[in-house]
């Protein structure tokens, strides 16, 4: 008899294991504002997020839907897990976040095309690296894992077509994604911006990563 491999689509979710993720991802929102903060010399602070498992088509719905056009930030993680986690902003929300760091008078931000500048481009990577990175480490403190994300992937585009071609891009066939929502404040302007990750991970992964966190695969 064939066993069935554990993957977010038939894993039982639980009390128990939103609390797990919930905790990750407050760590993983304390870690990125300070980091942040340092990097544009600014304070920024995030609300605590909310944490919730959902249908990729739910998922991508409750972002803005699939027509909604956002920045994408991608990166691949690797190691004792693997899997693809996003951060996503609309395009208004990353044209603030960009004037934190960057002198606005450097680069026109408010240009259509302002992502074709490589100083927006590396900009964009650096926050990558910052916001996905914090909730990775989050993850590996808290499993004792191994994990190395990628260099982040920049793009912009419709929610649907920009998650779609990132699964596929890997080959992942899950229909769930963990879906953790919250918010940037920078306080000197009170400028809200509001942000989306997605994590993904690959189906061989779900069973070591709960184990390493030392929750049951089902209640």
């Amino acid at each position: 008899m064939t066993k069935n491999k554990t993957t977010l689509d038939n894993l039982k979710f639980g009390a128990i294991h939103l609390d797990v993720l919930k905790e990750i991802a407050n760590i993983g929102a304390a870690n990125s504002a300070t980091a942040l903060s340092n990097l544009v010399r600014k304070r920024i602070e995030m609300q605590l997020p909310s944490v919730k498992i959902a249908g990729i088509n739910e998922a991508v719905e409750e972002i803005g839907g699939p027509e909604r056009v956002v920045v994408q930030l991608l990166l691949q993680i690797k190691g004792d897990i693997q899997g693809s986690l996003f951060f996503l902003l609309s395009v208004d929300d990353t044209k603030t976040l960009l004037g934190c760091l960057l002198d606005e008078s450097s680069i026109e931000i408010e240009s259509l095309n302002f992502l074709q500048s490589e100083l927006v481009r590396s900009a964009l990577c650096e926050i990558g690296n910052i916001l996905c990175g914090a909730y990775l480490t989050a993850l590996a403190d808290l499993t004792t894992l191994h994990l190395y994300p990628s260099l982040p992937a920049v793009c912009i585009d419709m929610l649907g077509a920009t998650v779609t071609s990132g699964l596929l891009e890997k080959g992942y066939q899950m229909e769930s994604v963990l879906i953790i929502e919250t918010t940037l404040q920078e306080q000197a302007h009170s400028s809200v911006m509001k942000g989306s990750f997605l994590l993904i991970p690959d189906n061989r992964s779900i069973q070591p990563l709960f184990q390493a966190l030392g929750v049951p695969l089902h209640e």
